[in-house]
């Protein structure tokens, strides 16, 4: 069966899943060069040129003072950095399979209901990443996917 908003919801889905799959690859490649960052300020022959400039004084954490050592500072900071940047790879996952499910279960009303949950749960993933447009994208989804199984049942 044919549902009014078929093509709207797979053509939603495609762009869903080249709007996450460009993030999560960007996402990767960011945490590849936090993680080389962070091996390379590791390294013992640049860790001893590596000084900060602060002016305004120290960063202090229970008596231990961050301008006493930089390089943990830095290799603390990176690695924030990478658990920061695995989040929202998992958050971008979550949109890209709502976008598949998308595309696959447009046109059949039997598996909309599993269209509509997967597209909530990949707007409010992209909420927590901060892809507003991959949010807004699987909104419309679920929308749609909610009118055309409710079409559906009352027919």
């Amino acid at each position: 069966m044919n549902t009014s908003h078929a093509k709207a919801i797979r053509g939603l889905g495609i762009a869903t899943v080249v709007v996450a799959a460009i993030c999560i690859v960007l996402m990767v490649l960011v945490a590849a060069g936090l993680a080389f960052g962070t091996a390379a300020i590791n390294d013992p022959s640049l860790s001893d040129s590596v000084s900060f400039g602060a002016v305004s004084g120290s960063i202090e954490l229970d008596s231990f003072s961050f301008t006493d050592n930089p390089v943990f500072f830095l290799s603390v900071l990176m690695g924030a950095g990478v658990v920061l940047v695995v989040a929202l790879v998992v958050c971008h996952i979550v949109a890209l399979v709502a976008g598949v499910k998308a595309m696959r279960n447009s046109a059949d009303t039997a598996k909309l209901g599993s269209v509509f949950g997967w597209s909530i749960a990949g707007a409010v993933t992209s909420l927590i990443g901060s892809n507003i447009v991959t949010m807004v994208l699987l909104i419309i989804v679920a929308v749609f996917a909610y009118m055309d199984r409710k079409a559906a049942s009352q027919a």
